[in-house]
């Protein structure tokens, strides 16, 4: 069932007065678990060949598996190496790798790149708020082009903070000169993004990804397939079902 929203890009009152849109970074911007699985698979065809598992697609499947469990680099990295042995020197060797890597195969939708620059002209402000290194962070928007038609970035690493904490949120409002009531934070997270968000007074959208919502409240007010998809009226109504 789908709530017909007028475009934020479009000023009218029917928005309630939305002056900024927050933004997540990985997989909500930017198609980090594509980019993750693109490194695995460049991976499989260019490390030392001794002992690599003997089907591709279930190798990247299984990394897959392992980067959306949630555990730490450390661990499924220790995975990998117990794994395919000669893949890596150690574990660090490997993290250093991914850190060293990821950004280069993570990719930007191309309607997501034309709806910054759509807020932009409408005199909305944005900012990517975003958990993780800045070095990483701030290389993934530098490939992509998105930090050059956003407002701000703000990474959890150069301001003390991580989302769901409000004080990355409080960071960001105050860069880009915005109440948490006149903004909206659009995120794929549901505790680091909606959480987060909806704790500090803003009204947050969620980009399900295929995915149902699992938890307790506060729910989104808003849930989207696809970021660009707040340029549209195409916003589902929260608790109703996606498909």
């Amino acid at each position: 069932m789908l709530m017909g929203m007028i475009d934020v890009t479009v000023p009218s009152h029917s928005r309630r007065d939305v002056k900024a849109v927050l933004f997540d970074l990985d997989d909500t911007l930017i198609d980090r678990a594509g980019g993750y699985a693109r490194l695995c698979r460049h991976w499989y065809r260019t490390l030392p060949s001794r002992g690599r598992p003997a089907d591709e697609e279930q190798f990247v499947a299984r990394m897959a598996e392992w980067d959306q469990s949630g555990a730490a680099k450390h661990e499924r990295y220790g995975r990998l190496l117990r794994l395919w042995p000669a893949s890596f020197r150690d574990v660090e060797s490997a993290i250093a790798a991914h850190r060293r890597s990821l950004a280069d195969f993570v990719t930007v939708d191309p309607r997501t790149r034309a709806l910054l620059i759509r807020l932009r002209r409408a005199g909305i402000r944005t900012a990517v708020v975003s958990n993780g290194r800045a070095a990483s962070q701030r290389r993934k928007l530098r490939n992509t082009g998105i930090d050059e038609v956003v407002d701000e970035i703000v990474v959890s690493a150069e301001v003390g903070a991580a989302k769901p904490a409000t004080g990355i949120f409080r960071h960001a409002l105050n860069a880009i000169g915005a109440d948490p009531a006149e903004a909206l934070f659009v995120g794929d997270n549901p505790v680091a993004d909606i959480r987060g968000a909806k704790r500090f007074g803003m009204r947050a959208v969620w980009v399900h990804l295929g995915r149902e919502w699992g938890i307790a409240v506060p729910r989104p007010d808003y849930v989207v397939g696809a970021v660009w998809e707040i340029g549209r009226e195409a916003w589902a109504r929260s608790g109703h079902s996606h498909g």
